[in-house]
C-alpha cells in the first residue's frame, strides 16, 4: 500500500471517529492505525514520516476533544513508542497526566515505565509518587497506586520510617481494600524494631497506647469505608463515555457529594468531585456545583479555583454551555479589575465559537459598560450601532473610525443577529441611569431603529420597547407599539400573545387612574377600559386568524403566517373568519350585537400535519 493510499485511509478513519462519537468507530481508527504501523515495521523496519505525522495529528485531535478516555491514551502511547521511541512515549503520557491528573491508572503506567526503564533518579521517582498520591490517593479504588508506592518504598528504603509514614497515611483513608493495609500495619507490630518506629510516628510511648492508637485508626477507617459503600456500590460508570450517565447514576453522584460535603474533610470532598467529573465532565451542573462549593469552603484557594474554572471552560464543557463560563467571567471581574480583560477574552472566545448568540455579546458589552465606562465609549458605541445598522457587512469602514480596542473586538463578533443585542443593552444602560432628561434620548433610539429589518423578529427589542412605554405611562405610544407588534412583526404568535397579555395587565393596573370616554350612546367608559377592550379584541382576532399583514408581505412572512407560530409545520389554508365584523365599532358605537361569524377552510383543521424543513 502506497503512502498516499495509507494517508487517505487514516484520514477517512480519523474523520469518521471525529464525526461519529462511539467507541466502535474510535476502535476502528485505532485498530487501523495500529495495523498500518505494524505492517510498515514488518516490511521496512521503519515507518514513513508522513504516516507518523498523520497518526500523531489525528490522535492529538481526537484526544484533545475527549481527553478522559484512558484506554486510547494507552494505545496512543504504545504507538508512539513504536514510532518514535520510549522518550516520546513517556512525554505523551506526561502530557496526558497534565490534562487527566486524576487517573490513578495513568499514574501507575507512567511510574511503571520510569521505574522499569530506570529513566529517573530515586528522588524524582518519590516526588512523582507523592504527586500522584496527593492527586488521586484518596480515590476509593486507588489501592493499585498505593500498592505500587509501598512496594517501591520497601525496595528502595526498606521498612524504614519513610515507609511507615506512608503506611500510616493510607490506613486512615477509606479505600475499597483498606483491610490489607490495616493487616500490614498490625503485622509490623510483631517486630520490636518496627514497633518502635511506629511509636515515634504516632507520638506514643507505651505499648498499650500504641495498640489503642492503631485500633482507633483502623476502626475509624472501617466505619468511614462502610458509610461510603452504599454510594460506591451504585457507581456503575466511573469512567468517561460518549453517552450521558443515567439519571440513577447522576442522582447517586449528587447524593454522594451531599454526604461527603457534610461528613468529609476538604481533601476528601475535592477527591470525590474530581472523580465525579470524569463520567460527568460534559455536564455543566456538576462544574457549577464544584466551583460554588469550592468558593464557600476555600476562601484562600483562588489559584485552585481558577484552575477548576479553566479546566471546565477550556477543556471539557461543550461550547454551548454558557452559564459556567459566565460564572467564570463574573468571578474574574469581581476579584480584581486586573482580570477584566481576561473575562472579556472569555466572552470574545465564546462569541467566536457561537457567532449568532446574542446572550454572549450582551454580556460582553455589559462588562465594557460596567468596568470600562466613559463618555467616549458610549459615543463610539452609538456610532458603531448607527453604521452597523446601515451596513453590518462593511466592517472596514466602521473599524477605521474606532480606536478603542474593546469596541474593535466587539465589532469582530457583531452580525445581523447580535447587533440587536447591542442596541438593547445600550438602551437599558441609559434607562438604568434614571435621569429624566434621558427618557427622550431612549425613545429616540427606539424610534430611530424600530423599522429596521434586523429588528423585525427581535423579541428582546420589542419587549424592551413595550416595557419602556408601559413604565413611562404613555398610552398613545404604548398602543402604537402593541399595534405594530401585532400587525407587522415577523415573530411567533406565542410571543405576540405574551406582549398582548402584558398590555392587558398594564391596562388593568391603570384602569381607575385615567379619564372618561363617551361612546356613541353616551355610555361613560374609562380610557383604560377602552384600551383593555381593544387588547382583548386584538387577542381574539389573532386567535381567530384575522390577518393584519399588508397584502404584499414577503415570502418569509407568508411562511410564518402558514406556520402560525409552530415552526416547521405548514398549514396550506388555515381556518379563518369570512365575515369579519368590526368588533371595535360594535362595542364602542353600535347598540345592536354583531352577527355570528362564518368560517372557511374549517375542514383543513382535520388534515394530517405536514412538516417542512
Amino acid at each position: 500500500m502506497s503512502d498516499t493510499t495509507t494517508l487517505e485511509l487514516l484520514d477517512n478513519l480519523g474523520r469518521r471517529a471525529q464525526t461519529f462519537e462511539t467507541f466502535e468507530v474510535w476502535d476502528q481508527f485505532f485498530e487501523g492505525a495500529e495495523r498500518i504501523i505494524y505492517e510498515q515495521r514488518e516490511r521496512n523496519e521503519s515507518i514513513s514520516e508522513s504516516v507518523i505525522l498523520k497518526v500523531e495529528q489525528l490522535c492529538d485531535e481526537l484526544l484533545a476533544q475527549y481527553p478522559l478516555i484512558i484506554g486510547y491514551w494507552k494505545r496512543y502511547a504504545t504507538m508512539k513508542y513504536q514510532m518514535r521511541g520510549i522518550e516520546a512515549s513517556l512525554k505523551l503520557v506526561r502530557g496526558a497526566l497534565h490534562i487527566f491528573a486524576t487517573s490513578s491508572e495513568l499514574w501507575c503506567d507512567y511510574l511503571s515505565i520510569i521505574i522499569n526503564n530506570q529513566l529517573e533518579d530515586s528522588i524524582t521517582i518519590q516526588n512523582l509518587f507523592e504527586q500522584a498520591i496527593d492527586t488521586c490517593g484518596r480515590q476509593f479504588l486507588s489501592h493499585p497506586l498505593w500498592d505500587s508506592y509501598l512496594r517501591w518504598l520497601i525496595s528502595f528504603y526498606g521498612e524504614s520510617e519513610v515507609y511507615f509514614k506512608s503506611l500510616l497515611e493510607v490506613v486512615q483513608i477509606p479505600l475499597y481494600e483498606y483491610s490489607k493495609y490495616h493487616k500490614a500495619l498490625i503485622d509490623s507490630l510483631q517486630h520490636e524494631n518496627l514497633k518502635g518506629k511506629v511509636k515515634v510516628l504516632l507520638g506514643v510511648s507505651s505499648e498499650e497506647e500504641l495498640y489503642q492508637a492503631v485500633d482507633h485508626i483502623c476502626n475509624r477507617t472501617q466505619e468511614a469505608t462502610n458509610q461510603r459503600w452504599p454510594y460506591e456500590s451504585l457507581i456503575k460508570q466511573p469512567f468517561f463515555t460518549f453517552d450521558k450517565p443515567s439519571d440513577d447514576e447522576l442522582t447517586n453522584w449528587n447524593n454522594y457529594l451531599d454526604f461527603e460535603e457534610t461528613h468529609g474533610d476538604n481533601n476528601q470532598v475535592i477527591c470525590l468531585y474530581e472523580r465525579c467529573l470524569i463520567p460527568c465532565s460534559r455536564l455543566e451542573s456538576f462544574w457549577i456545583r464544584y466551583t460554588k462549593w469550592f468558593q464557600r469552603s476555600n476562601e484562600d484557594g483562588i489559584d485552585q479555583l481558577m484552575t477548576i474554572f479553566r479546566r471546565g471552560s477550556d477543556l471539557f464543557l461543550p461550547p454551548d454551555k454558557l452559564k459556567f463560563r459566565f460564572m467564570f467571567a463574573e468571578y474574574l471581574c469581581n476579584i480584581s479589575d486586573a482580570n477584566v480583560d481576561t473575562a472579556m477574552n472569555i466572552f470574545h472566545s465564546m462569541a467566536k465559537k457561537l457567532p449568532g448568540n446574542s446572550e454572549v455579546v450582551r454580556n460582553y458589552l455589559q462588562v465594557i459598560l460596567q468596568h470600562k465606562e466613559g463618555h467616549n465609549v458610549i459615543s463610539k458605541l452609538q456610532m458603531v450601532l448607527e453604521q452597523g445598522f446601515r451596513s453590518i457587512d462593511n466592517k472596514r469602514a466602521i473599524r477605521n473610525s474606532i480606536e478603542n480596542q474593546d469596541l474593535l473586538k466587539l465589532l469582530e463578533i457583531l452580525n445581523k443577529k447580535t447587533i440587536t443585542a447591542v442596541l438593547t443593552v445600550l438602551i437599558k444602560h441609559f434607562w438604568m441611569l434614571g435621569e429624566r432628561e434621558r427618557v427622550e434620548l431612549q425613545r429616540n433610539i427606539f424610534l430611530r431603529y424600530y423599522q429596521h429589518e434586523y429588528l423585525s423578529s427581535s423579541i428582546p427589542f420589542w419587549i424592551l420597547f413595550f416595557k419602556f412605554e408601559c413604565l413611562e405611562k404613555s398610552n398613545t405610544n404604548l398602543i402604537n407599539v402593541v399595534n405594530y407588534v401585532n400587525s407587522t412583526l415577523r415573530v411567533p404568535m406565542v410571543q405576540k400573545s405574551i406582549i398582548l397579555g402584558a398590555y392587558r395587565d398594564c391596562t388593568l393596573n391603570n384602569l381607575l387612574t385615567e379619564g372618561i370616554f363617551l361612546n356613541i350612546n353616551q355610555r361613560p367608559i374609562p380610557v383604560a377600559m377602552t384600551n383593555l377592550l381593544n387588547t382583548e379584541i386584538l387577542v381574539l382576532e389573532s386567535k381567530a386568524g384575522v390577518p393584519h399583514e399588508p397584502k404584499d408581505f414577503a415570502e418569509s412572512d407568508k411562511r410564518l403566517f402558514q406556520e402560525n407560530g409552530h415552526s416547521g409545520i405548514a398549514i396550506e389554508k388555515q381556518p379563518s373568519i369570512t365575515n369579519v365584523s368590526n368588533l371595535r365599532k360594535s362595542i364602542f358605537e353600535e347598540s345592536s350585537p354583531a352577527s355570528l361569524p362564518t368560517f372557511k377552510n374549517v375542514e383543513k383543521a382535520a388534515q394530517p400535519v405536514r412538516f417542512e424543513i
